[in-house]
């Protein structure tokens, strides 16, 4: 079996296993792993890159003591991969494959033996190493400290009458002044009723006195920190009691679901302490989101897993939590910090309050 990870950041096809796998993240890449072999193709530009690759760090990783690790050159991705595989392979494509690439091996072997998988590391990722984890908890710190940062801005008043992108632009700046290497996501600066758009793109909405939800993130070593805070800006008008109340309620849920997590438990089961102090009050149906992801090297690292499932929770995970309380046309509150699996215990390493 011929399992085919194709890179190709101009197709929009950046596959986070080459960086898993080789520490880096090529722009035209593509690997072909056999159970005795991985086959790591390159055009020239990149063949310096190759000195970085750890050869027993990938049989580590794939758990193949034995496994030979080699390097082609191509000058067409397509053909490259193609000159490498045999009619008798039965060819594996990733489910994110381009589909220029797909038609190319298609047209090469007539469909034969050849289907899709979601990607193939995935269930090696979920488990992170103490290296990982490492980066990830580094990640954690310096948006800590960007946090902080916006705090005293709030306190001293120096937030009011910036705009969301202004606010934006700080935050980037300031992860490149902690040395994180950029942002994990687009960092969400959403002030009032913007709060209750999903995603929201910062735009040039000025901050006064209301509800400000910062969702953000930066990357050390290539690896992702999440962070979702929502806070009240300056003088407390009619709504801040409202905005009290519901705080209260998801910062309960957020909780109740990181300290009362017992071994064994599934991911449903951790997922209900949370929304069941939700639901039962006055907000119920009102958060209407699974409580988690992973992450990672990505944002989002699949797979992606329903709010019901059975899966039990393991050693080494690492995920956030992140319930929320979500009034359309007046604001959302959402509470997300990133939790490891470690010893029996959900353990948070960021040193920022609910």
């Amino acid at each position: 079996m011929a399992h085919i990870f194709i890179t190709d950041s101009d197709f929009a096809g950046t596959d986070s296993s080459f960086e898993y796998l080789l520490w880096f993240q090529p722009s035209l890449w593509a690997m072909i792993l056999r159970e005795d072999e991985l086959i790591v193709l390159l055009d020239a530009r990149y063949f310096l890159k190759t000195k970085n690759i750890d050869k027993d760090k990938i049989r580590n990783i794939l758990t193949r003591p034995e496994l030979i690790v080699r390097y082609e050159l191509f000058t067409d991705i397509s053909q490259g991969i193609i000159s490498q595989l045999t009619t008798s392979d039965e060819i594996v494509l990733e489910d994110n494959i381009a589909i220029k690439y797909y038609k190319n091996i298609w047209d090469a072997f007539q469909g034969n033996k050849l289907k899709f998988e979601s990607a193939y590391l995935d269930d090696i990722k979920i488990i992170k190493t103490s290296l990982e984890k490492t980066a990830i908890k580094k990640a954690i710190s310096i948006i800590d400290e960007v946090f902080i940062y916006i705090e005293d801005l709030v306190s001293s008043q120096k937030i009011l009458w910036m705009t969301e992108l202004s606010l934006r632009q700080l935050i980037i700046a300031k992860i490149f002044e902690l040395w994180g290497q950029w942002e994990s996501f687009e960092s969400i600066v959403a002030f009032w009723k913007n709060s209750a758009v999903p995603h929201h793109l910062s735009g040039n909405t000025v901050i006064e006195d209301w509800v400000l939800l910062i969702d953000m993130g930066a990357k050390y070593d290539n690896y992702c920190s999440d962070f979702t805070r929502t806070i009240w800006v300056w003088e407390k008008n009619d709504q801040f009691h409202l905005f009290q109340k519901a705080h209260k309620i998801v910062k309960t849920a957020h909780e109740t679901a990181v300290n009362e997590y017992t071994v064994g438990m599934t991911w449903w089961e951790v997922d209900t302490l949370a929304r069941d102090i939700i639901q039962d009050s006055e907000y119920k149906d009102l958060f209407s989101h699974s409580l988690w992801h992973w992450l990672g090297l990505d944002i989002h690292e699949m797979p992606r897993l329903k709010k019901w499932d059975k899966t039990v929770l393991l050693e080494g995970m690492v995920f956030t939590i992140e319930p929320g309380i979500y009034i359309e046309e007046e604001f959302w509150i959402r509470l997300e910090d990133i939790v490891f699996l470690e010893n029996n215990k959900l353990v948070k390493y960021t040193n920022i309050n609910l």
